[in-house]
């Protein structure tokens, strides 16, 4: 039942990031969000604390699920160029998986952590 709810939970998680990428995809063609983007709205203390119990309630659905997955691409742009990292992660209860560019793997399991590096591509 293990299996199936993680591939459950990592389909959904999976879709929703897809959506939202694709939302920050057409957002970001727009404009580029900054902290010179909030507005005296944005910085009350009723919408801080709305942001924060909104960051409390995110933690608890992870905290409760049997399983997460969660897949990351960061692009940043530098004088050099763009550079690109993947990050993937996989949690459940018997531990977790980081796999960062497919190069450089993280493995917890019991009380012990292991790491594996591959050579450059």
């Amino acid at each position: 039942m293990r299996i199936i709810s993680a591939a459950v939970v990592g389909l959904s998680l999976s879709l929703s990031a897809a959506a939202a990428a694709q939302d920050q995809d057409a957002a970001s063609k727009k404009s580029v969000p900054s902290a010179k983007s909030f507005v005296d709205a944005d910085r009350t203390p009723e919408a801080v604390a709305k942001g924060l119990q909104t960051l409390v309630d995110t933690r608890a659905v992870y905290r409760k699920s049997a399983a997460v997955t969660e897949r990351i691409k960061l692009s940043i742009v530098t004088p050099d160029g763009v550079q690109e990292m993947a990050v993937a992660s996989d949690y459940d209860a018997s531990g977790f998986r980081i796999t960062i560019d497919d190069q450089m793997t993280l493995v917890g399991l019991d009380d012990e952590v292991y790491m594996s590096m591959s050579p450059e591509k």
